[in-house]
């Protein structure tokens, strides 16, 4: 929990890091692994179309030199209607949808209680392992997620089922 100004300006510094990229490294220094990019520069890949690497050459010793970027599938998700896909006849979810969107869901749900459990704790450690948690769980979102995204939606549009975001509670 950040209970001091210091903490929550070393808190800010980390967030501007992450999504701007610090002055001194593309490397992210915090909670990553080892090697990952920052933020900004991971996403100014994507601008790039080629991955970022060291070129000792280089006038800031990186260059979007390397590799060529290859992007993921992409589907047409349609949009969610309010409160699921359920609530629309027209989008009745078939009884495979149903089950990934439960599981999503149940999952997506899982992650909030992990972060809220991190947030609510003044132990470093607790909170710490919350966030492992927290984390686990939001990677674990993809499998569903993109499970889903392969199902289209029987109104014809060509566009596809997508998750839901909607809380279960424990």
């Amino acid at each position: 929990m950040l209970s001091t100004p210091r903490a929550v300006d070393n808190a800010i510094q980390v967030i501007m890091e992450q999504g701007e990229g610090s002055h001194s490294s593309p490397r992210n220094r915090y909670f990553g692994t080892e090697g990952e990019l920052a933020h900004y520069y991971a996403f100014r890949q994507i601008l790039q179309g080629k991955k970022l690497v060291e070129v000792p050459t280089a006038p800031e010793g990186w260059a979007y030199q390397g590799d060529p970027l290859v992007m993921p599938e992409a589907h047409r998700m349609g949009t969610v209607p309010g409160g699921g896909w359920a609530q629309e006849p027209m989008y009745l979810p078939d009884a495979e949808v149903r089950m990934l969107l439960t599981k999503f869901n149940q999952r997506y749900s899982e992650l909030l209680r992990w972060l809220e459990k991190a947030w609510q704790t003044d132990d470093p450690q607790e909170a710490n392992d919350a966030f492992d948690e927290a984390e686990a769980k939001m990677r674990s979102l993809a499998s569903p997620a993109r499970a889903l995204m392969r199902h289209e939606l029987p109104d014809g549009s060509g566009r596809t089922y997508g998750p839901e975001f909607l809380y279960i509670p424990a």
